[in-house]
């Protein structure tokens, strides 16, 4: 007898008609999936047919395959395992093995006598003739076949092909019809995957049948010609055809029918087959196929990962890929946002013009939409983008306002675009659109639509859409369309934007809206330069500069410094395109862009833009635009050293602000406390830590609750118990500031500049109080996080490697410490030139490292040198002297006891020590 899952019955009946009645062998199948019948009687052969599926199917259900016996007792079961597909692992008994393997049908049949031969069937036991035999090899393929060549660029997919060979053919129930619904966006590949299920696993089938279903004509033709071949009288009228197809597929076995670009239409239920033995494989862009197949029936056929997207691309290309292109293969794959159908037309494009993968990338990077809405590989085929449009009529068709919808959407990122923003600020949109989104249920049912032709993907508070699906819905805009809803969606976006940024409750919000603004910003770039109407562009243009302007303060306040920089300097050519070089909104993002040159250390365009910003504004600008321009010039200045213009500039700012009735906070964000903060910060470089500190503890006191419930006076207050050498203020200033940063890190992250100030701390004052470890630790943190944000040669990465340098040379780690010092010196030279006071600060730290190192006369060259530079810069009795003159004295008198150079610059020390600590 022959032990067969039902999957391989085809093989099963091969053998039975190879071997022949001769052996005394009946066909038997086994309806247990697979598992091994109970003893056979004495006399039988037992011949176990094992597929590859068999082998995984088993393995799964924890079964003891037969032919995982031992050889002795194969032997004696007079058992032949006739291994069809493979690998097959396991397979113990090599003797009793008919490996069929890649053979064709008459070295099949050889090896199969072969082993009935080696296990003692007679010689004269002779195979069946040829001419009497009615069974068909399986290798050879399906009986009745109809397919498209098979696409030689297909990769990958395996997942999802073994998913699907698992669910139509060795799933262990066989009660029902076996049905998958492959759906998706058009072009992702879903007809190719089934196209190469059939070519793959034709094997397990007896027929095979492509369908064309997208309209009923198609679907009736295809199926008439199935009957044709299957027996069905061709003289009659096609319905009776096609019930006498339907009766005969409901007694099929081994039938696969592939319904290609079907939808769950009433024509297409009544021709449904519905015979157990037929396995029906249907792709759509629909994924809503309720009363055919079980949900379990139905799945996304995704993106193909980059690698897979570019082997397909590489394949594709044949002649045109040349080697070393598979980075530049997986460059295109992402501008082509791994999309099947682009891909191959690309590959079509570089084979059909002789030119390289390298040139096509570039050619991509001007011409996307224009190659996805005209190029067609075929005279017969459509260009990628006419897939998505001629199914956004349909939508349209079917919701009016689905289309509009999807209008909107294309200006803006084509991930997480929240439901919310657009129900919510629908009023900002033009045209009838705003009455849809304003309406919950039209809203509803345009989104409805758009994802049942797979245009979009919803969720509860979301939408998705592919960005080449993007490009070909804007492909379709005239000039002035563009514009139009270009200004829509920027209004969208800055009506759902939160207008306090630094609050941090809002940041979820701000960050979920950033790509949005960003898309909108890039789109506006990308607008052409004419036929669009006056009025439009300069309203269009406005709308932009302001989301431009919104999200750039939101990233400077996240410190995203280079991100901020480029949407303020777009949003300040807009506003000087739009109205000149003056007003308040001109005035705004010329004083914001100056604060971003100014966190990327590029002082002195900072200072120009800084200056634009107070030009700008006029006897009648906005009082709070004005403070937002004296007090970032005055920011600036502090690092020119020009402390007393900058302090003049500060206080200005503060009357003004004092001045507003009725608030302390105005729309710029600017307000007494940071104005304050400011002129604390200028008292500290001045040298009056006492004034700084009061300064500071004024502006906590102002608090509110838009800002940190941190205080921002700590620094000063370390700075002045360092002075003072007080080690419980040192020791109470830590602990403060790692209370508040163990708060702030898990709202801010871990490289929020608040944060690493309060990291700081905590770091100084263990490093102070002996904890070298801790303070190492913690200042690793700092450096790693401002290299990653800020770059490895920014000043505020220098800053780090003061800190850490110093740390490392008190552990005794002396050559990394020395390096990491050096470096932050050369880039303060670098950046602010060697006599300024932040280098004064560099060779300082240098030099006291060196002190320890036991380098002294490098130390004493850069101690000295600092001294220079801090005097000409703060006077004679500035308090960062006292750190020098005590770190030179004690290196002096290392030399000489008697040093009268040392006793001085100690009571020197001490002079401005007691000026410090006097009220």
């Amino acid at each position: 007898m022959i032990d067969h899952a039902p999957y391989d019955r085809m093989w099963a009946l091969w053998v039975e008609d190879a071997v022949g009645p001769q052996v005394d062998i009946a066909l038997h199948p086994d309806a247990d999936a697979g598992r091994g019948p109970d003893r056979p009687p004495d006399g039988d052969w037992t011949l176990v047919v094992v597929s590859a599926a068999r082998a995984k199917h088993l393995g799964d259900e924890q079964a003891e395959p037969i032919w995982e016996r031992d050889d002795d007792f194969l032997a004696g079961e007079r058992t032949v395992v006739v291994q069809v597909d493979g690998p097959v692992l396991g397979v113990r008994a090599e003797r009793c093995l008919a490996d069929l393997t890649s053979a064709d049908a008459a070295r099949a049949e050889e090896v199969l006598w072969q082993t009935l031969r080696r296990l003692g069937v007679p010689p004269d036991v002779l195979p069946t003739a040829h001419g009497s035999r009615s069974a068909r090899f399986p290798a050879d393929g399906p009986r009745h076949c109809r397919l498209p060549p098979t696409d030689r660029s297909f990769r990958g997919r395996n997942e999802l092909l073994a998913w699907m060979h698992e669910r139509l053919v060795t799933a262990s129930s066989a009660a029902s019809p076996r049905a998958l619904c492959l759906w998706g966006l058009g072009g992702v590949g879903k007809t190719s995957l089934a196209l190469e299920y059939a070519h793959r696993f034709q094997q397990y089938y007896e027929t095979i049948w492509w369908v064309r279903a997208e309209t009923e004509a198609d679907l009736r033709s295809d199926l008439v010609d199935l009957g044709s071949q299957l027996g069905v009288r061709d003289d009659a009228d096609m319905a009776t055809m096609l019930r006498e197809l339907l009766r005969l597929l409901a007694l099929a076995q081994g039938v696969l029918l592939i319904l290609d670009n079907a939808e769950p239409t009433t024509w297409l239920r009544n021709l449904w087959p519905r015979g157990h033995g037929v396995h029906v494989l249907v792709t759509s862009r629909q994924p809503d196929w309720a009363g055919l197949l079980d949900l379990d029936g139905r799945t996304e056929v995704p993106l193909p990962g980059v690698l897979d997207a570019a082997d397909l691309l590489l394949a594709a290309s044949e002649g045109g890929a040349a080697p070393g292109d598979s980075a530049t293969a997986e460059a295109i794959a992402e501008e082509l946002g791994r999309l099947p159908l682009a891909l191959s037309h690309a590959a079509a494009y570089v084979r059909q013009s002789g030119i390289t993968l390298h040139q096509f990338h570039a050619l991509l990077a001007t011409s996307r939409q224009r190659l996805l809405s005209n190029y067609r590989p075929r005279p017969t085929s459509l260009p990628v983008a006419l897939t998505w449009v001629l199914s956004l009529q349909r939508s349209d068709h079917e919701t009016p306002g689905s289309a509009d919808l999807m209008r909107l959407c294309a200006m803006l990122a084509p991930d997480d675009i929240p439901r919310g923003a657009l129900h919510e600020q629908g009023d900002a949109v033009c045209g009838s659109l705003a009455g849809v989104l304003a309406d919950a249920v039209a809203f509803d049912a345009a989104i409805r639509t758009l994802v049942k032709y797979s245009l979009v993907k919803a969720a509860p508070d979301s939408l998705r859409i592919h960005r080449l699906v993007q490009d070909a819905v804007a492909a379709e805009f005239t000039a002035q369309e563009a514009a139009r809803w270009l200004g829509s969606a920027a209004s969208v976006v800055l009506a759902a934007f939160p207008g306090h940024v630094d609050d941090v409750d809002q940041w979820s919000v701000c960050d979920r809206l950033t790509a949005h603004a960003q898309a909108v910003v890039l789109r506006h770039g990308q607008l052409p330069s004419g036929d669009i109407e006056d009025d439009t562009r300069r309203a269009v243009r406005s709308s932009v500069a302001a989301l431009a302007l919104r999200c750039g303060e939101y990233q400077l306040e996240r410190g995203n410094v280079p991100t901020a920089d480029g949407l303020l300097i777009t949003a300040v050519r807009l506003f000087r395109e739009t109205a000149g070089e003056s007003g308040a909104n001109y005035s705004t993002a010329s004083a914001r862009s100056a604060l971003a040159a100014y966190r990327l250390a590029d002082l002195h365009t900072a200072r120009r833009r800084a200056e634009a910003a107070i030009a700008a504004c006029t006897d009648g600008t906005d009082p709070g635009v004005q403070v937002l321009a004296f007090h970032t010039l005055s920011r600036i200045l502090v690092e020119f050293s020009d402390l007393n213009e900058a302090y003049r500039l500060a206080e200005r700012a503060r009357r003004t602000l004092r001045g507003i009735p009725g608030t302390s906070v105005i729309p710029t964000g600017e307000d007494l406390l940071t104005v304050q903060r400011t002129l604390a910060v200028i008292e500290w470089r001045r040298g009056n830590y006492r004034s700084a500190v009061r300064w500071g503890r004024t502006a906590d006191a102002q608090r509110n609750d838009r800002h940190l419930l941190t205080p921002h006076f700590e620094p000063m207050e370390m700075a002045l118990a360092e002075l003072l050498g007080d080690r419980e203020r040192i020791r109470a200033i830590g602990e403060r500031a790692e209370q508040s940063m163990v708060e702030l890190e898990p709202r801010l992250g871990p490289d929020h500049p608040e944060v690493i100030g309060r990291r700081y701390l905590v770091a100084e004052s263990a490093a102070h109080l002996g904890d070298h470890d801790k303070a190492e630790r913690l200042l690793r943190v700092n450096l790693d996080g401002l290299r990653h944000s800020s770059g490895p040669e920014h000043p505020s990465t220098a800053r780090a490697e003061l800190s850490l340098g110093g740390v490392l040379c008190l552990r005794g780690e002396s050559e990394e410490g020395l390096a990491v010092l050096q470096h932050a010196l050369a880039i303060y030279e670098r950046d602010y030139g060697a006599d300024h006071p932040y280098a004064a600060e560099g060779l300082a730290a240098l030099g006291s490292a060196e002190a320890v190192c036991g380098l002294s006369d490098q130390a004493e060259a850069h101690l000295r040198a600092a001294w220079s530079i801090n005097e000409r810069a703060y006077g004679s009795d500035h308090p960062k002297l006292a750190f020098i003159f005590n770190d030179l004295s004690a290196l002096l008198l290392a030399r000489d006891a008697g040093s009268g150079e040392a006793v001085e610059l100690a009571a020197r020390a001490d002079a401005i020590r007691t000026g410090a600590a006097a009220p």
